[in-house]
């Protein structure tokens, strides 16, 4: 099996709680293909497909939720785990999480 073990996943709603909480360095979490957007993970499939990667290991990378509040890191994490873990169920197959 061929996993890619260096892969970014950054939600909507996720980018927007940390860009609201002024959470340094979200511009990156804006590229291509990385969003839960429909057409994203669309075309993330068929990367990966086309490259012959079975799995994909995700990570917030650049976004890690490290506030100052810690009520507001904690929700934060919740939020990205909470997240992640919707899509890992949609495809158990093809996507975890670190």
């Amino acid at each position: 099996m061929r996993i890619d073990v260096h892969a970014h996943y950054f939600p909507r709603a996720y980018i927007k709680r940390m860009e609201s909480l002024n959470a340094d360095p979200t511009a990156g979490a804006h590229r291509p293909l990385a969003s839960d957007d429909p057409g994203d993970l669309e075309q993330r499939l068929k990367m990966m497909d086309t490259a012959g990667v079975e799995m994909q290991l995700l990570s917030v990378s650049a976004t890690f939720p490290y506030l100052d509040q810690e009520q507001a890191a904690v929700d934060a994490a919740r939020e990205a785990n909470d997240l992640y873990a919707e899509l890992i169920e949609r495809y158990p197959r093809r996507i975890a999480a670190s």
